[in-house]
């Protein structure tokens, strides 16, 4: 979602032998610039008990809208990359 990017989560409900799932799938929008909240509209949800199927409308131009007011890209420190990569080629 920081990435500017809409997010589809599903999952399953009900139980399944020892294993219970908890449902709740969602569409999230991409951001909202007016609040500057990042992973915003909640486009749609499923039921947390209830099986069924949910449906929502993905703008898939609304990422280019948003994203110059979340810039995440402008604030990655790319030393850490450079870092994870020392350390990973000292351990091999």
């Amino acid at each position: 979602m920081e990435n500017v990017i809409p997010v589809v989560y599903t999952n399953l409900v009900g139980k399944e032998g020892d294993t219970e799932y908890w449902g709740g799938g969602c569409m999230i929008g991409a951001g909202d610039v007016n609040s500057k909240v990042p992973g915003s509209p909640e486009i749609c949800k499923a039921s947390y008990t209830e099986e069924g199927i949910t449906i929502g409308e993905v703008d898939l131009t609304h990422s280019q809208r948003v994203r110059p007011f979340f810039p995440v890209l402008r604030d990655i420190e790319t030393d850490m990359y450079h870092k994870l990569a020392k350390v990973h080629q000292d351990l091999t």
